[in-house]
């Protein structure tokens, strides 16, 4: 039976093959797209390019210009004083309006486990 099923494969293969060398054709002769707004020097590309940069070259400024220094200065604040453990009580009561608001069991954290 596989020598009968293998020749109808080999065909059905051979059609589709046939028929994506013609897709292929077809797209080199238009020039790689099916429609003229899709171009790469066409508007929405232009568009679509600059959109993509905005918000690389923002995500880049938020994460280097802003949360770097912040993250680097805080390394250097003490951690056994009143403020930063204001700063810890004031987190932990967060997380636990958060898991209150969220129906989900608390994470209970210490103010030791949160200055390690």
């Amino acid at each position: 039976m596989e020598s009968a099923a293998q020749p109808e494969t080999q065909a059905f293969l051979s059609d589709v093959a046939d028929e994506m060398e013609a897709a292929a054709a077809q797209l080199e002769s238009s020039g790689g797209y099916a429609g003229k707004s899709c171009q790469a020097g066409s508007a929405p590309a232009r568009s679509s390019a600059f959109g993509s940069k905005l918000f690389y070259t923002a995500s880049y400024t938020l994460s280097y210009g802003v949360c770097f220094p912040v993250f680097l200065l805080t390394r250097y604040v003490p951690k056994n004083n009143q403020f930063v453990e204001g700063l810890v009580d004031g987190g932990a009561s967060a997380q636990r309006a958060v898991d209150n608001m969220l129906d989900r069991p608390a994470v209970a954290v210490t103010p030791t486990e949160a200055l390690a």
